[in-house]
Parts: C-alpha cells; sequence; structure tokens
C-alpha cells in the first residue's frame, strides 16, 4: 500500500522539459526579487504545474511574483521550495468577463459662487453659494425660494431666533425646580 506523501511536500517532479516555459521562467526569476529563492531543477519542475494554473485563471506574471514573494519570513527555516508551494496551493479567483461596475461616487466639480463672495462649491452647474441664494431669495435649483417654500434668509432668521430662545431658557435645573419623587 502507497502511502500519500506527508502535507507540505512538493509533488513528484515532472520533467522540467515538460513544464510551461512561462511558469519556469517566472519561478526562476523569483532570485531576482528575493536573492533567498534560488529553487533547484527539480523544485522548479514541481512546482511549474502551480503555476501554470494560475496563469490559466488570468494571473499575470507580476501578479504571481508578488504573491510568492511577498511577506517572506525574514529567516527561510526550510526548502524555499516549501513555502512556494504552500503559497500556490490557494488558486486564484478567475478573472470576470465583465468588469465589476465603479464603486465610487462621482463627485461633482468644483463651482465659483456668481452671488458675489467668489466661495467654491460642489455643483453641477454655475450659479450661487447656498449662502447667496438664502442672503438673496434666490430660488434654490428646484424653483422654490428655499425648498419649503419659504425664503433663505426666512429660514435663517427663524433658526436664529429658536437659539435666542433656548439660550435665554434656564439651565440645569434649581433647588425649587426639582420634582418630587
Amino acid at each position: 500500500m502507497e502511502l500519500p506523501p506527508p502535507q507540505g511536500w512538493l509533488p513528484l517532479p515532472r520533467s522540467l522539459d515538460d513544464a510551461d516555459p512561462q511558469a519556469v521562467a517566472i519561478l526562476a526569476s523569483l532570485r531576482i526579487v528575493d536573492r533567498r529563492l534560488v529553487l533547484s531543477r527539480r523544485e522548479v519542475a514541481a512546482l511549474a504545474p502551480a503555476v501554470t494554473e494560475w496563469l490559466a485563471q488570468g494571473t499575470g506574471a507580476q501578479e504571481i511574483t508578488r504573491a510568492l514573494t511577498l511577506d517572506l519570513p525574514c529567516s527561510l527555516r526550510s526548502r524555499p521550495a516549501h513555502i512556494l508551494a504552500y503559497r500556490l496551493r490557494e488558486k486564484p479567483v478567475a478573472v470576470p468577463t465583465t468588469p465589476a461596475p465603479p464603486d465610487q461616487l462621482d463627485v461633482l466639480p468644483w463651482q465659483t459662487c456668481d452671488g458675489g463672495c467668489e466661495r467654491a462649491f460642489r455643483a453641477a452647474r454655475p450659479g450661487s453659494c447656498g449662502d447667496c441664494r438664502d442672503a438673496d431669495g434666490t430660488p434654490d435649483r428646484d424653483g422654490t425660494p428655499d425648498g419649503d417654500g419659504s425664503t433663505g434668509a426666512d429660514s435663517a432668521e427663524t433658526v436664529r431666533a429658536a437659539l435666542r430662545d433656548r439660550s435665554a431658557a434656564p439651565r440645569g435645573r434649581s433647588k425649587g425646580n426639582r420634582q418630587a419623587a
């Protein structure tokens, strides 16, 4: 009865002549990125089929090199081929046939206020900033003076009055205002 090789061991190598030349080139050039990644012909022949699978999934040579060399331990206690075999075991996800939709929102361009203050603000079209529209009573983009039928100056004055009334009210509880429990 033949036992399977222990976990983490390299697969039995095929001949290097049978391996994909691009996979061999990627594996052989790893030592350019990290001098510790010197591989024997036998190790390259054993790892080449896994690299070929990554290439078939649409992963480029630079991405494979990055995946194999990024964040290697400072000291390699075993043959580097074992670490590379471990990293190649997880197959990459296939490249989608259609690109993913953009996840970023469109940012409105900067506009300079035409109302006189020359303040910069973001808007789809040139015009006045919100403060200048409120001060002039100029209608918003939807055609209403301030969205609720009142002018911007009216709503600003209402807010100011509410803040004055709130600040005039006594703060905290005095001893006479406590309610019986």
